[in-house]
């Protein structure tokens, strides 16, 4: 492609606008109309990112040695950059009312995602996969704290995390 050809924009080019937009025309009086509920929102948004996240980088052993996965590209890096930025937004979208479970644990983990998210953000757009690699293992951890509390059984059977709390997530024992 000629250097003078329009690029089309990237996702995350796309998304901050139309977020700002979005900021500068509610007011403080309106609310955010949720368009999926929690599963929904995981099943189209968070799992997708996360596993695009999770897969840019790592290393398989066979028996013909280590092959080591990484980001080839701009192209590439750039869809590992979308995906933490994604990741990130979710942990807000988590903390709409009509998502939110509660204002304790709930809040606190969606914050966790948050952050975690901004981590592989700086990563990915570093093009450190090192740092990808760490960054992803933070968002597993994130996501499964949460999933122990809220949504056990969408974890591994040998991950017994969801038995050991016996906590009704229906219950806000936070005071919201």
């Amino acid at each position: 492609m000629p250097d003078n050809f329009p690029r089309m924009p990237t996702t995350r080019q796309l998304w901050v606008p139309a977020l700002i937009a979005v900021s500068a025309c509610a007011s403080e009086t309106e609310r955010f109309t949720p368009v999926g509920d929690v599963q929904e929102l995981m099943i189209a948004v968070v799992e997708p990112a996360a596993e695009v996240y999770w897969d840019a980088v790592g290393e398989i052993l066979d028996s013909a040695g280590v092959h080591e996965i990484r980001p080839a590209n701009d192209e590439e890096w750039t869809a590992v950059s979308n995906a933490a930025f994604m990741v990130a937004e979710s942990g807000n979208l988590l903390l709409m009312s009509g998502r939110a479970r509660d204002r304790g644990d709930w809040a606190t983990m969606s914050q966790a995602l948050i952050e975690t998210g901004q981590e592989a953000l700086k990563a990915a757009d570093a093009r450190d996969a090192e740092a990808v690699f760490d960054a992803g293992a933070e968002i597993y951890y994130a996501c499964s704290e949460c999933h122990a509390r809220y949504a056990a059984e969408t974890l591994r059977p040998n991950d017994a995390r969801g038995a050991e709390t016996g906590d009704d997530p229906d219950s806000d024992t936070s005071g919201s």
